[in-house]
């Protein structure tokens, strides 16, 4: 499966949040649009505690393992969602420092399917 992330300009939406634990004691936290639409960019933002990020892929549709897909030194990241409608997914976002945190979980939408050629 091919997974890229395009950093962009800042895509206007709600957002709803979600975060987690540290192994450190401190927080990091992402969150991102209520939905998610197939070939729609998508920006996803997080709370810093230590750059540069790695941003994964968790795809629950297919119990892939975690795909990492950019390293970011940004708090926030457009991605283009390059994947089929109907797929349950989850970003994962980890720092220098080890913490980490988890997105809500999203089944994506029909958007178009321009994006979709080389996926087939």
């Amino acid at each position: 499966m091919r997974i890229p992330i395009a950093l962009a300009a800042q895509l206007q939406s709600s957002l709803a949040s979600s975060s987690s634990g540290s192994v450190t004691g401190e927080t990091l936290s992402i969150s991102g649009p209520s939905t998610l639409r197939s070939c729609i960019p998508s920006t996803f933002h997080w709370t810093p505690t230590s750059g540069p990020y790695t941003l994964s892929l968790i795809d629950h549709t297919t119990s892939e393992d975690v795909e990492d897909m950019v390293l970011v030194t940004e708090t926030k990241a457009t991605w283009m969602v390059d994947i089929s409608p109907g797929s349950n997914i989850t970003l994962l976002i980890t720092d220098s420092k080890g913490n980490s945190a988890e997105s809500l979980n999203w089944v994506v939408e029909e958007g178009t399917t321009g994006c979709l050629g080389d996926l087939n």
